[in-house]
């Protein structure tokens, strides 16, 4: 086995190494070097990765500097009056991929952008009760507008968690 780094090491058509983790006839990968001069050469490579579902249309999913990952988290926080999770950016947009909240007493819950308007639904919570949601990067929960901050809300008094994670272009 060629150990420069250049061969891959992976073998093909081999559904029982690495638990299928690349499979020849529905993975590509391609890497995208930037061109010599250009200010992203200094280490940075973008990764597309292309999946072939069912459909046999590809999905591409970039991974790019331009991306900034997040993982917000609130602990031991009264929300009534609306508390920023995940501050605004200049001309982009907050992706979220994935959120979690516990609550201490029971009222509704609710995600909003900082203007107060609404992103999820207001979950109606019981005491110690709480909600999970996990969406795929490819259909996200979206602040539709840029340049607004990521917010928790309730109606009830008392501590709650707040755990959000995504992504913002």
């Amino acid at each position: 086995m060629p150990t420069d780094g250049l061969t891959d090491s992976l073998p093909k058509f081999d559904p029982t190494y690495y638990g299928n983790a690349y499979n020849n006839t529905t993975d590509r990968m391609r890497i995208e070097l930037p061109p010599a001069g250009d200010i992203a050469a200094s280490g940075v490579v973008s990764l597309n990765i292309d999946t072939l579902p069912a459909s046999g249309v590809p999905v591409s999913q970039v991974v790019s500097p331009d991306v900034n990952y997040f993982n917000a988290i609130l602990d031991d926080v009264d929300v009534r009056a609306g508390v920023e999770v995940q501050s605004a950016t200049a001309l982009k947009k907050i992706y979220i991929t994935s959120f979690c909240i516990s609550a201490s007493a029971s009222g509704a819950y609710w995600l909003q952008d900082e203007d107060g308007g609404q992103i999820t639904s207001k979950f109606a919570l019981a005491a110690r009760g709480g909600v999970v949601m996990n969406f795929t990067n490819e259909n996200p929960l979206v602040l539709d507008t840029a340049n607004k901050a990521l917010e928790v809300k309730s109606d009830a008094a008392g501590f709650t968690g707040v755990t959000v994670g995504g992504y913002i272009i």
